[in-house]
């Protein structure tokens, strides 16, 4: 058992996304723990492409020390966004 400082309890996560001409984003973020709560500690980064109703994103973590069970995790994700103005046209046929 462990007691910790309030400060120590804390998780911290600052996230920056950019995006241009509403298609392309890009994202970057650093996740941190104290030592004490998990120590944990690893960068993010990110790109996403959105089409019309059509988005594809991509983001990965780097962990600064080797071996780290999330170290290369990698994802991919395929949406799509449908407006609700176009399925309420189909209900309320």
């Amino acid at each position: 058992y462990i007691e910790l400082k309030v400060g120590e309890q804390f998780m911290r996560h600052a996230a920056f996304e950019a995006t241009f001409l509403e298609i392309l984003s890009f994202r970057f973020g650093h996740y941190y723990e104290d030592e004490n709560n998990g120590d944990r500690e690893f960068d993010t980064f990110g790109i996403g492409v959105q089409y019309a109703y059509f988005a594809l994103d991509y983001a990965e973590y780097r962990v600064p020390e080797n071996e780290h069970p999330l170290e290369g995790t990698k994802f991919y994700q395929f949406s799509i966004n449908i407006p609700l103005e176009v399925v309420s046209g189909f209900i309320k046929k």
